[in-house]
């Protein structure tokens, strides 16, 4: 293997003409029955006849291994078929040096052709073995090659054509570019060769090697789709049939193989899908079956993809400005012109048609193209005709999704439990469900985006009947997705009427206060999903969607209950936050030198994105939704805290008791617990217009602390947004993240307060106090609550959710239409014109756009993009804001403690009278608010509760990525709880006294109050800003080792079950690797 990679590395740098690559070739050609697996031949009776054995097997050492970056031996075996497919691509028309071309193919394609013969017969459907997965590999890889040495070969003629002087240079320096151009005949016969082997694979019984005979398939067809694409289309949409019995089973790998062929086919020549299209979407509506989901999903990824391409209704061409006119002022640039002409010179040669003319009829290629773009009457035929198609296709395909939502049954969801496991099957059904409803979103959200106004208007009918008389709790989720996708916003103009709004909101607003709890959860969630994109018509329908919040968040069923969270936390998003319009996904067709194209890839100069952004009445709006929803509640508390017959048991029970101050609240746990969750779910959908409050009454806006402290690109857009709001919503705004922080230290130093001694007997009155007084840190919903707001508070400054995980699924569908040809002629290059100081600008970074630039992508994934790159922003302010929180915090000329908000010994009984303290924010800064975070978060670390410890500890963990530096302070009080020397240091950090809990026991004369605080400890010193700054400097290694040295002492001390688990927090945490690390 080795040899193998030394072998890639040094093709480049020798002549064709003077190394002949024969020897490699035919050795490895020769054991190709055992890289492949492929069983031949077998033992014989006959002892005189010779045995060859095979080559002996021998692992890569290891320390060799760091050359080639494998780090398997999965790994090793598919790089191997990587390395042996790319040798074998580069001796495709190669003959040896002093030799002439004497027969049709050169002698390394004719080895090639012979290899192929060779292992045919294996890669039938049914033919499973040990062989299967490589032979696929090896397919897959070595189509890859052939596609990727057709694009440096394009790159090479136009770089010639651009700058012929660097490519005479570069041609010295790697001399097999002389050769790299495939011989048109020599591809006619690869080819041949390897399109009947990606159809066999297509339809094999094994899952990867059916993907890996697609991803082949779409290489070749990227060289020459013209030939290419007509008959694997017409394979499929066979397969679709239904009359078809025997091939019913092809239909998912068909219903694939149909997705990855729709761009090519489109750009080179649009008549091969428009002639099919009506039959293709006729026959694919079968597809969308609620009894088999595996096709569901092709199907509708194929719709996804189909309506990416092709708009819906009148097709209109959209002239893009050229780079010359607007490419510096839009960021963006090319890297040549008209690249595709450079590619498709090779399939539109006379010596490639020739050869292609001569082929068998039974070849694959062979079949004839019946129709031609030749005719631009047949080409208007055509689109006028997949224009009518796809109006009626729309309706039945709306009857399908309606279909689904009817048979959709309960959701799958995770566990409640710490491993997260499903609550009826398995965490794979969950994970199928979600993206199940992922994939229905985007196919739904995309279509509607390609409908022009008539066909839209016949859709919102129907979309509008169906709510009005069907009422599906089991599929609300993906009725909401509907419903987002019929109320999105069509125009960036405020002014417009949304149509969609208008009538839906009416049907799922009317008369909810008489609605049973199930229709009244499916509705609101279906109006949840309705204001989510739908721009201004929030705001002109605002009294039907509070008054339906009103109702949600008033009653008493937990599940109404989490769709008035919903609809509250989508509205506030809605209202403040910026996005594209629907219609910005929608596709575009454009004309190259005056004939119509369909199926190029899209492009930001001369298209730009169309944003809505809320104006200062939305604003204001969500002020009042805030206001009422969030603020108000928390004052109320102090009203529930003075129940005058909860305050009564009180003082009794400490009369019984002979306490004078029992660490017991008096406030409603149920009402504390919805207050709580509401915040949640406003801060989800409206952290990102709450800013920090940087002014306070100590320092002016231009005082001088303030210097050389710019605005984040985030802040300055929300300023704007915010000074076109009222004055009060503006003021109220910029205090509310602050008076939010204070409330949540408050909670926190409530739960603290409770826990930070050893549980006490509470003799006969107990079961009074479990009847009728609840305590704040008993009660696991409120402190996991609390803890999940903290990380909201932390670590969130957008209404987006899961942010990376949209780059992941963008870069997986982006890879899905890539055109691997171009991309390999932009990537060959960008390398060489970077290498010779031709090609970009150190100060800035371009964006390669279009065709032009390397891009094959539908409007659809390039809005995406730019929408991504926008929430990107958001999330990156989560990291700035913090560290200029910090800068702020130094500049002050009077740094002082008076601003700490965190107090382990608050009085529990009164601290809720004194709620309205924490919206008189001129006492603190934002800064002492998130530092009151981190050690209420602390507390939360070392409860008593596993489920509250563990969830403490996951924010500690997140939050640190934010406001890392707090750690530092805090390892040195972690490390003398460890030793047990914080005799003096009782709630300081949040941590309580593990001395003074050494001395007190509970019930059963046991320290597990002690245990507990020390599990959280642990976990504390476990995080990895934690260790980074145990091992920072020498001092705090050697603390940290003497630390380890006096644990036994403390151990012993423990009940003996938690002996055991504390020698595993102490030896199994993540310090230890990093200790071992260091004394080795």
């Amino acid at each position: 293997f080795l040899w193998l990679v030394f072998f890639c590395r040094a093709r480049k740098h020798l002549p064709f003409d003077q190394y002949d690559w024969g020897p490699i070739r035919r050795r490895l050609l020769t054991h190709s029955q055992y890289w492949l697996q492929i069983p031949i031949g077998g033992a014989s009776m006959d002892s005189s006849f010779p045995r060859a054995s095979n080559p002996r097997t021998r692992s890569c050492p290891s320390r060799l291994k760091a050359f080639i970056g494998s780090s398997s031996s999965y790994e090793d075996g598919i790089d191997f078929v990587a390395k042996v497919a790319k040798l074998l691509a580069l001796n495709i028309g190669i003959n040896p040096p002093g030799t002439r071309k004497l027969d049709s193919v050169s002698e390394g394609t004719a080895d090639i052709l012979r290899m192929l013969h060779f292992v045919t017969p294996y890669f039938n459907p049914s033919n499973i073995g040990t062989w299967t997965f490589t032979l696929g590999a090896f397919l897959h890889y070595f189509s890859y090659e052939v596609c990727h040495r057709i694009g440096v070969a394009a790159s090479v003629h136009t770089l010639r054509r651009l700058h012929p002087n660097l490519v005479e240079k570069l041609l010295n320096v790697e001399p097999y570019l002389r050769h790299v151009d495939i011989p048109p005949a020599e591809l006619v016969v690869l080819m041949d060769a390897l399109l009947p082997l990606c159809q066999q694979a297509l339809y094999s019984k094994n899952g990867h090697v059916g993907r890996a005979g697609e991803a082949a398939l779409v290489y070749l067809s990227q060289i020459d789709p013209v030939h290419v694409t007509p008959p694997f289309l017409d394979f499929a949409i066979q397969a679709l049939d239904i009359s078809a019995v025997n091939l019913a089973h092809q239909a998912p790998s068909a219903l694939s193989a149909l997705t990855r062929l729709v761009q090519p086919s489109l750009r080179r020549q649009p008549s091969i899908l428009l002639s099919r299209l009506p039959e293709l979407l006729r026959l694919s509506l079968a597809g969308v079956d609620s009894n088999d989901q595996n096709k569901t999903i092709r199907t509708l990824i194929l719709y996804r993809n189909l309506t990416s391409w092709l708009p819906i209704g009148s097709i209109c061409s959209s002239s893009c400005m050229s780079l010359e006119e607007n490419g510096k002022e839009s960021g963006c640039t090319h890297l040549g012109k008209d690249l595709m002409r450079s590619i498709s010179a090779v399939v539109t040669s006379d010596e490639y048609l020739s050869a292609m003319k001569n082929l068998p009829e039974t070849s694959v290629l062979s079949q004839p193209n019946m129709l031609t773009d030749g005719e631009d009457d047949v080409t208007e035929l055509l689109i006028e005709e997949a224009n009518s198609a796809m109006a009626d296709w729309v309706l039945g395909f709306l009857d399908r999704v309606y279909d689904l939502l009817r048979a959709a049954g309960e959701r799958e969801k995770s566990g409640k439990t710490a491993s997260g496991v499903a609550s009826r099957h398995s965490s794979s059904d969950v994970q199928h469900a979600r993206n199940f409803s992922r994939i229905l979103k985007e196919c739904l959200w995309q279509v509607f985006s390609s409908m022009d106004e008539e066909i839209y208007s016949q859709a919102l009918q129907s979309v509008t009947r169906f709510l009005a008389e069907e009422t599906l709790p089991s599929a609300a989720k993906d009725a909401a997705a509907l419903c987002q996708a019929v109320c999105a916003v069509r125009f960036s103009d405020n002014s417009r009427v949304n149509k969609g709004a208008q009538l839906l909101f009416p049907v799922l607003t009317e008369d909810l206060a008489h609605q049973s709890n199930k229709t009244l959860t499916y509705r609101i969630r279906c109006l949840a999903g309705a204001v989510r994109r739908a721009g201004k018509a929030v705001y002109f329908h605002r009294n039907d969607i509070t008054r339906a919040l009103s109702i949600a968040l008033a009653s008493r069923d937990k599940n109404v209950l989490k769709m008035g969270c919903k609809l509250l936390r989508h509205t506030l998003a809605s209202q403040s936050d910026s996005y594209p319009v629907i219609t910005s996904y929608a596709p575009r067709s454009s004309s190259v030198d005056h004939s119509f194209v369909l199926g190029k890839s899209a492009e930001l100069i001369g298209n730009e994105v169309d944003w809505l952004s809320p104006d200062g009445e939305q604003v204001d709006f969500v002020y009042e939704l805030l206001q009422t929803h969030v603020m108000r509640p928390i004052a109320d508390l102090k009203k529930n805290s003075g129940d005058e017959t909860m305050q009564g048991e009180i003082n009794a029970l400490e009369e019984t008791t002979g306490n004078e101050k029992l660490s017991i609240s008096s406030v409603n746990g149920s009402n504390l617990r919805r207050c709580l969750r509401i915040i949640r779910y406003a801060l989800r959908g409206g952290s990102g217009i709450l800013l920090d409050m940087y002014d306070d009454s100590n320092h002016e806006p231009n005082d001088e602390t303030r210097q050389g402290i710019s605005m984040i690109p985030h802040e300055e857009a929300v300023r704007f947004l915010l000074n076109a709001s009222s004055e009060e919503s503006r003021d109220g705004l910029n205090k509310m993240r602050k008076q939010i922080c204070a409330f949540v230290v408050l909670m926190m130093s409530i739960i603290a307060s409770e826990t930070m001694d050893s549980e006490t007997d509470l003799g006969g009155t107990a079961s009074a106090r479990q009847n009728y007084l609840a305590r704040v840190s008993s009660d696991s919903k409120i402190c996991k609550e609390v803890s999940e707001i903290s990380m909201l508070l932390l670590t969130r400054r957008g209404a987006q959710f899961r942010c990376q995980e949209g780059k992941t699924i963008w870069n997986a569908q982006k890879q899905l239409v890539c055109d691997f040809v171009i991309s390999a002629q932009t990537d060959h290059m960008s390398a060489i014109m970077h290498r010779a100081g031709l090609f970009g600008n150190p100060q800035f970074v371009l964006y390669k756009d279009g065709e032009d630039g390397g891009k094959t992508i539908p409007r659809r994934l390039l809005v995406t993009r730019v929408h991504l790159f926008y929430e990107s922003i958001q999330r990156n302010s989560s990291f700035e804001t913090p560290r200029k929180l910090r800068r702020l915090q130094n500049k002050k000329p009077n740094k002082t403690s008076e601003g700490k908000l965190f107090n382990s010994s608050t009085d529990t009984n009164r601290e809720f009278t004194k709620i309205d303290k924490i919206f008189d924010t001129s006492n603190f800064s934002s800064m002492d608010g998130y530092e009151g975070i981190m050690d209420g978060l602390f507390s939360l670390s070392c409860h008593t509760n596993t489920q509250v410890r563990a969830a403490g500890i996951g924010v500690v963990d997140y939050g640190v990525t934010r406001f890392g530096w707090l750690v530092r302070l805090r390892v040195p009080r972690l490390l003398a709880a460890l030793t047990l020397k914080d005799d003096d240091m009782k709630g300081i950090y949040g941590i309580p006294s593990c001395f003074q809990l050494s001395k007190q026991l509970d019930s059963q004369g046991k320290r597990r109050r002690m245990a507990e605080v020390m599990k959280g400890v642990c976990s504390l010193l476990s995080v990895n800003r934690a260790v980074k700054e145990l091992m920072g400097s020498e001092k705090s290694r050697l603390s940290f080792v003497q630390t380890l040295c006096e644990t036994d002492a403390v151990i012993s001390q423990l009940p003996t079950e938690e002996m055991q688990k504390m020698f595993h927090y102490y030896q199994s945490g993540k310090y230890f690797s990093k200790r071992t690390s260091f004394y080795h």
